[in-house]
């Protein structure tokens, strides 16, 4: 079976069975298709043309309205991701873009800007200022430097991916070496 007609059938699905999970996602809300899309599997195809990858899906550009060509794509998950409501923009030097792309850009983890604004480091220092390593992965050196700044044990362990317990231990560890 084609790829883009399993597409085509999930999107029907979503926006007009109620009995589909993703429903109240889609029809509940209003999310209607075209009737260009619903009359036939190949109009859908002459406008979108086939799937690029299996990383693309279909993508609302505006995702307040409904599936019809002029606001359909194949797009990414990351570039859908990118377009979030909740995706937060930087501007430095005139240029923006969200903080992932930032990341990318200039070759450090998204995570360690996330924090750096949230530790109160200006947009540009946090995207610009050069990762040390054994800051940013040993936790001899990083965790007596986020608790130095005056980071609480549990906001160290949600940056770290990690229990506090885990933090804890760590700080113990780090006494018990240091007698």
């Amino acid at each position: 079976m084609n790829i883009a007609y399993r597409c085509w059938q999930a999107m029907k699905q979503r926006c007009n069975n109620k009995e589909c999970p993703n429903y109240q996602n889609y029809g509940a809300k209003g999310i209607t298709i075209c009737d260009r899309w619903m009359e036939s599997f190949e109009n859908f195809l002459e406008d979108m043309g086939e799937r690029p990858s299996l990383k693309h899906s279909i993508d609302r550009i505006d995702s307040s309205k409904g599936y019809y060509p002029e606001n359909c794509r194949w797009a990414t998950s990351l570039q859908q991701g990118e377009r979030k409501k909740n995706c937060k923009y930087l501007t430095i030097n005139g240029e923006t873009m969200n903080i992932s792309a930032w990341a990318r850009k200039v070759g450090i983890g998204k995570m360690t800007i996330v924090n750096r604004i949230k530790w109160g480091w200006s947009d540009y220092e946090a995207v610009y200022t050069p990762v040390k390593e054994d800051i940013q992965y040993d936790g001899k050196v990083l965790i007596p430097k986020l608790l130095e700044l005056g980071i609480k044990v549990e906001d160290i362990a949600y940056i770290l991916k990690v229990k506090p317990n885990a933090i804890y231990n760590q700080i113990k560890k780090l006494k018990n070496e240091s007698r």
